[in-house]
């Protein structure tokens, strides 16, 4: 077939022309019906006429064939030069895109059998190595027309179509902010890694724990609360305190945990568990708050008092508190604490007395006994009674001699007293 253009022939399969590059219609036969001209193009046999003439003179070439020369009238086209592009005059010169009438002067075309070929870097097919782009593709060649050292082309009589410009890629630029913020993506990459190995340590060491052990499995509170101190020790690298009941504030303290219990005025008791965790061990610690102490144990159950004042620290061991005392009038209880108190007796100048102190929490009291001396009641101070024998007399009336008790003294020393007096 021949391009709609520059009336060459071409390849059926093109969808671009070889020469000019014109982009050929899709659908040929309604074309060629538009353009009757185009069937009307130069014959092929011409053609190779007008490269023969060019190759003899390259450059003037006659468009007219030999035989017709001798009879040129003087409106024959004048010698077209080579590179021109029309031999005709100027009011018939047509656009490059619109067909020659087929009166005037004819294109040439060159011979496709003369052209070399080369390959598309795109497709892959085979291509005339003067094409600007595959006319099978499009794709630019970036070729120049007309550089063949082999074959001489005939410039057609129509401006050429110019070729697609081609972009260049523009490759990307690296600026110093690029640079920079690569730096900080694998500082922070570098960072990310090395928190992740030591969180990763930290929880291995924390999970390897075989034991978690505390000093003590059980805590009482009186009904006043405190704090008291327990001791963990563990294999592990650390240790958690799970849960503990609301009425406790329990904290991590030093090589333990520290637990605070609130006061608490009521008639029953309370319970909880503190638990605590490393790794996969757990261990508990049993809390209970008395409303009353269970027991009352006191340093000293009994104190001998002589007929002066005296003065007596007395200890208190108890899972209780808040006590409360009674004592006799002649003693005075002070200081009196969950763990201790103080007791002063006053001096005696009368009889022998006896008395009791109490400690008391709730249903449970702590019991003091106390004995100070006096004037003894038995004898009144004189350290001798009556005898029990002759009953004062002295005399042994049945055998009639002086009473064997008394030796006829009528009195006896003071049992109570050993004779002292005083007791």
């Amino acid at each position: 077939m021949k391009c709609i253009n520059c009336y060459r022939e071409i390849k059926n399969s093109v969808k671009f022309c070889t020469y000019c590059g014109t982009k050929q219609p899709a659908n040929r036969a309604a074309y060629e019906l538009e353009h009757p001209e185009l069937a009307e193009a130069m014959p092929e046999d011409e053609v190779n006429f007008l490269i023969n003439q060019q190759q003899q003179g390259p450059n003037v070439i006659d468009i007219t064939p030999p035989e017709d020369n001798d009879h040129m009238d003087d409106n024959a086209m004048p010698p077209l030069e080579y590179g021109a592009t029309s031999a005709m005059p100027q009011d018939s010169y047509m656009p490059p895109q619109q067909a020659m009438p087929p009166t005037g002067g004819n294109l040439v075309s060159a011979p496709q059998n003369h052209v070399p070929m080369t390959q598309c870097q795109e497709c892959g097919q085979m291509v005339p190595v003067n094409a600007q782009m595959c006319p099978y593709c499009g794709a630019p060649l970036h070729q120049a027309h007309y550089q063949n050292e082999t074959t001489q082309m005939v410039v057609p009589s129509v401006a050429p179509v110019a070729p697609r410009p081609s972009i260049a890629p523009v490759p990307p630029t690296s600026s110093d902010g690029g640079g920079t913020k690569k730096a900080l993506i694998i500082i922070a990459a570098v960072l990310g890694v090395g928190i992740l190995g030591l969180l990763a340590f930290y929880l291995f060491q924390k999970n390897k724990a075989t034991y978690l052990t505390p000093d003590t499995n059980e805590l009482f509170f009186s009904r006043k609360g405190g704090d008291k101190v327990v001791k963990v020790s563990t294999d592990g690298n650390d240790f958690d305190i799970s849960d503990h009941p609301d009425w406790l504030t329990v904290n991590k303290s030093g090589e333990g945990i520290t637990v605070n219990c609130a006061s608490r005025d009521a008639n029953d008791d309370r319970t909880g568990t503190i638990t605590l965790t490393s790794g996969r061990i757990t261990t508990r610690v049993n809390v209970t708050q008395r409303a009353y102490a269970t027991f009352i144990k006191l340093s000293e159950t009994t104190i001998q008092q002589g007929k002066g004042e005296g003065d007596h620290v007395i200890s208190i061991d108890s899972d209780g508190g808040g006590f409360s005392y009674t004592a006799p009038d002649y003693c005075t209880v002070n200081n009196l604490t969950d763990q201790s108190f103080s007791l002063h007796i006053n001096s005696n100048s009368g009889k022998h007395r006896d008395g009791v102190v109490k400690i008391t929490d709730g249903k449970n009291v702590g019991v003091l006994t106390i004995s100070q001396k006096g004037v003894c009641s038995s004898c009144g101070g004189d350290g001798k009674v009556t005898c029990p024998e002759c009953y004062g007399d002295g005399w042994d009336y049945y055998y009639d001699y002086l009473c064997y008790k008394c030796n006829g003294d009528g009195t006896v020393k003071c049992s109570k007293c050993g004779g002292s007096g005083i007791r």
